[in-house]
């Protein structure tokens, strides 16, 4: 009887007993689960911002590779009309650092075989930007500066955007991977809460558990969110940084390439003035004096009387010529309406028995910047020039156009045009030699040209009242 009580009681006490096991067991199991759960949570929050720290790195070598690429044509001009060296030191300087951020980018990318692949793209890209600046640079230390310019630009511009264009779906892709762990987390988040509200409802003792654990994990997540936010401000600030000093870049750059043609504006009016005054008087000088010298060399010398009225005559040419050249080099003053005046003296110069060349003013006011009017003459005359010397053109016709809100000049012949795509030779540098002295003072430059139908050329400034 009483083995028999001792049975009855064991198996009443586990009877009663066994709920409180399982709801221990269970709550023990929930715990256990909640622990795993936060664990991973806590891993997943440590690799995101992990993550989030390395496409950072990775977008700031990409844009670090954009920042050197326009390091590269910075200088190139001033190297080009005085071939000094310290003006290619940003050009050195980048090509140095593109491989070591090339090295970067392949470490940081070796785990993404997409971003490998664009990489792989991106390497030939960059290469051949190099590759342009390489040779352009070459052909500047060897020719004539202007001569490369207008291709060099065209490709140095379409190679610019495709990198940018590989460099932007590079960026996209790192963006991308940045939403897809964030959603990755909130899913991780969610899953999180989930076993909290079973929690709940399983065992009320472990609330007070639950909601420190949850609001441990919140202040964590709330502390990953602030440092994202820090991180994108950071961003946001170097790369506004870098846009305000390519813009100084670029304006400075401007700038040089204004004083560079002022220096050979003037430069040009010196030696003209050179050649007015020095070659030019000593050649009249020594005119005069054949002439007298003729009537002596006629009464003691027949036999050389033609000779020496053919070195008259001969010497009267050269006098001509030296004029013609010292006025194309130092037209007359371009202040007030000397623009005027230095465009009708040329179309006076270039008229012959051959071509007609006149000149039309339509202004309302003179264009009474130094500068300006310098550029408008310089392009004018190597508008003519062209037109006398490789057209055939009969007549030529330049007129001028001032109003307070335009600036406009027009060349225009009656010869044989041309086909633009298939411009070379010196014609097609005399265009691009008008066109940059057109964009540096921030013209616009068109060109009406056909075989057989003459070509017009127009200038035009828009400027506000």
């Amino acid at each position: 009887m009483t083995n028999s009580r001792t049975v009855r009681e064991r198996f009443h006490l586990l009877a009663s007993s066994w709920p409180y096991v399982v709801a221990l067991a269970a709550a023990l199991i929930l715990v256990a689960s909640i622990n795993v759960l936060w664990w991973r949570l806590d891993r997943e929050a440590t690799k995101q911002s992990e993550l989030v720290d390395h496409t950072h790195q990775v977008i700031s070598a990409l844009e670090e590779t954009l920042a050197r690429a326009d390091d590269m044509v910075i200088g190139q001009r001033g190297y080009a009309l005085t071939h000094e060296v310290d003006f290619l030191k940003p050009y050195y300087t980048a090509t140095n650092r593109m491989p070591v951020v090339i090295s970067l980018l392949r470490r940081l990318l070796k785990d993404n075989p997409k971003q490998v692949a664009n990489l792989k793209q991106l390497e030939p890209l960059i290469a051949n930007y190099e590759e342009l600046n390489r040779e352009h640079i070459i052909q500047l230390s060897k020719s004539d500066p202007t001569a490369p310019d207008l291709q060099f630009r065209r490709g140095i511009r379409d190679s610019m955007d495709r990198l940018h264009a590989a460099v932007g779906r590079m960026i996209s892709e790192e963006n991308s991977l940045l939403a897809q762990r964030q959603l990755s987390s909130t899913r991780a988040t969610r899953i999180v809460t989930r076993g909290n509200l079973i929690a709940a409802l399983v065992s009320m003792g472990l609330i007070v558990t639950v909601f420190v654990a949850l609001r441990r994990e919140n202040s964590r997540r709330r502390a990953s969110e602030l440092e994202l936010q820090r991180s994108h401000e950071e961003l946001e600030d170097r790369v506004r940084q870098r846009t305000m000093s390519l813009v100084a870049s670029e304006a400075e750059r401007k700038r040089l390439e204004q004083e560079i043609l002022e220096t050979s504006d003037n430069e040009m009016h010196r030696i003209g003035h050179d050649l007015h005054d020095g070659v030019g008087q000593q050649l009249t000088a020594l005119s005069l004096f054949a002439g007298g010298l003729q009537k002596d060399v006629e009464a003691q010398a027949p036999q050389l009387g033609e000779s020496w009225k053919k070195v008259s005559s001969e010497l009267r040419e050269v006098i001509r010529q030296v004029r013609t050249i010292s006025h194309g080099l130092s037209p007359v003053s371009l202040e007030e309406n000397g623009l005027v005046e230095a465009l009708s003296k040329l179309a006076d110069d270039m008229r012959s028995a051959r071509t007609d060349c006149r000149f039309s003013n339509y202004s309302e006011i003179q264009i009474s910047d130094p500068h300006l009017a310098a550029q408008f003459f310089r392009i004018g005359q190597e508008a003519v020039t062209n037109a006398a010397k490789h057209s055939g053109a009969r007549q030529i016709r330049i007129s001028l156009k001032a109003t307070p809100t335009l600036k406009e000049l027009k060349v225009s012949d009656d010869g044989c045009g041309f086909s633009l795509p298939n411009l070379n030779g010196n014609a097609g540098l005399g265009l691009r030699a008008m066109k940059y002295r057109a964009d540096v003072i921030g013209a616009a430059i068109q060109i009406d040209s056909a075989p057989g139908k003459g070509t017009q050329i127009t200038c035009s400034l828009q400027s506000q009242n």
